[in-house]
């Protein structure tokens, strides 16, 4: 089994916050009001923010765009507002655009982790893992007790085959963030592969007890039980997982071949590339 991205990258994601969502708070994070002060001053750069990011998380795209690009027009030098342009711009797969805005936040302040966390993410999506790596090293650097960036390093450190520092951030992850599911997960997977199959268990129930929407936790521990030879129980999570993602293929091959088994049917396992567990 190979390293699996969490669906939707955007998991991993570190939304700018700073002054924006602080004001958020205060205003009650009312979209009526972010309205009414983004009409009578259209020129408030921190009102086109904050309701630029209220539009985002109510799933309005495009009106959240207008506002953010306002924002950024009326304050060049507004990092919250770059850093939420960039993070809808990463969303919605445009990825350049939001490299654009990801490397202005870093123009303004060279010291933002979160852009370059944020730009690992779009190296990686694009397929430069070297480069992904060198930008989670420097978000770390930036900001050594940051969990998050600490798993983007050690899951982009396994990808590329270094598995033991890989297996070091991602434990002193769990240290920094006991409650961290996919820090959890991803040391499964590592044990997994290296064939550690009692400790990638352990490590696995960890990570579907902390997020148990999380269907790719699933399907890795029903793999780890089915490699086990515990049919029975793989079948239930990759049910689970099929409950959380009804179309997704590695658990419903994963459903058909334990039950295959169990029935005394052979299901070819799928090949690398066709899908993953």
């Amino acid at each position: 089994g190979r390293i699996l991205v969490p669906a939707g990258a955007g998991v991993l994601l570190v939304a700018y916050s700073g002054v924006a969502f602080v004001q958020a708070r205060t205003w009650h994070d009312s979209l009526s009001v972010f309205g009414h002060a983004a009409l009578v001053t259209r020129d408030n750069y921190l009102a086109q923010t904050l309701l630029g990011v209220a539009l985002r998380s109510k799933g309005d795209l495009r009106g959240a765009a207008d506002h953010l690009k306002e924002a950024v027009r009326l304050a060049t030098d507004y990092i919250d507002a770059w850093g939420n342009l960039g993070n809808l711009f990463q969303r919605q797969g445009e990825l350049k655009e939001a490299g654009a805005c990801y490397r202005r936040v870093l123009d303004l302040n060279p010291k933002d982790g979160r852009a370059c966390n944020n730009l690992g993410l779009i190296g990686e999506l694009q397929g430069d893992l070297e480069g992904a790596e060198a930008n989670f090293r420097k978000a770390l650097e930036l900001a050594p007790q940051d969990d998050k960036f600490m798993v983007n390093l050690g899951r982009i450190l396994a990808m590329r085959g270094k598995a033991s520092e890989a297996r070091a951030r991602l434990t002193q992850a769990t240290v920094l963030a006991p409650k961290s599911a996919q820090a959890w997960y991803y040391l499964g997977v590592l044990d997994e592969k290296e064939g550690a199959l009692t400790d990638a268990e352990k490590r696995l129930l960890r990570a579907v007890a902390l997020d148990p929407q999380s269907a790719n936790a699933q399907i890795k521990l029903a793999w780890v039980l089915e490699r086990s030879g515990r049919l029975a129980e793989a079948k239930g999570h990759y049910g689970s997982a099929l409950l959380l993602e009804p179309g997704n293929a590695g658990a419903r091959d994963g459903m058909a071949r334990t039950k295959g088994k169990t029935e005394g049917i052979g299901v070819r396992p799928r090949m690398i590339g066709e899908g993953s567990h």
